[in-house]
């Protein structure tokens, strides 16, 4: 499915969501969402829409549509604690890897936090037990799934190096030029690979970014702006950005 149908199923079912909303007089949640749906979620949902994914500054999270406040307890997501059997040391991609050979969406699953002793998941509350019942082993080694009885406190925030720069316009291949320090020529190859993304999804050189926008590069790293900080006298374009480490 292109890109274009995908935008507009999204903003239609946030369009249901809102109805739901206002129809039942309660909250109505979307499953995860990439960075790419949350741009256009935001978009589509205007003020109405809160965003939760389990802990702070999770990458992906939910959308809320409420009437009323509603309290980070109740969406409907839960935390599975996965105990690895320390055969091999897992990554995030056996992880989603083995959830998803489970047959459970990539829309069912929010974030997977790694570490030394296994991992934390956050799933949509009506695939969690299935998930509790199924996962017994990844990538080779036994492990141990338990739903939480709450949410974790999770604190977890990215390790980033801050930087900052000048690029020629706010175009998307003139940002991953600055990003991986290539000539605009082979920012747009990079680009046209698939090997650049903005977002979480491939996007033409032209493409504008933005402030909050998040760049991939393959083989050089993930990097997020921060704010595109004015102009210079020839009119060149400050950008300040994150890479994560």
């Amino acid at each position: 499915m292109d890109s274009v149908k995908e935008e507009q199923l999204l903003r239609a079912r946030i369009a249901d969501l809102r109805a739901q909303a206002e129809r039942r007089g309660r909250p109505a949640f979307s499953d995860f969402l990439d960075l790419r749906g949350q741009k256009v979620a935001r978009e589509a949902a205007g003020p109405d829409g809160v965003f939760f994914g389990g802990f702070p500054r999770a990458e992906r999270v939910m959308l809320c549509i409420s009437p009323f406040p509603v309290p980070e307890g109740s969406y409907p997501l839960r935390a599975v604690r996965v105990a690895a059997g320390g055969y091999r040391e897992l990554s995030h991609r056996d992880y989603l890897g083995t959830l998803m050979s489970l047959g459970i969406k990539r829309e069912k699953l929010g974030d997977i936090l790694v570490d030394s002793a296994g991992a934390t998941l956050f799933v949509c509350a009506a695939v969690a037990p299935f998930v509790c019942e199924n996962l017994s082993k990844v990538g080779g080694d036994g492990v141990r799934a338990e739903l939480l009885p709450s949410l974790p406190e999770i604190d977890w925030t990215a390790q980033v190096e801050e930087r900052c720069g000048v690029i020629a316009s706010e175009r998307f291949d003139c940002a991953v030029s600055e990003f991986a320090g290539k000539a605009r020529g082979k920012a747009s190859e990079l680009i046209g690979r698939g090997l650049a993304l903005l977002n979480a999804a491939e996007a033409e050189p032209s493409a504008r970014v933005a402030e909050g926008d998040v760049v991939s590069i393959r083989g050089v790293g993930k990097f997020r702006i921060c704010d595109l900080a004015g102009r210079t006298k020839k009119g060149n374009v400050v950008i300040r950005y994150e890479k994560y480490i």
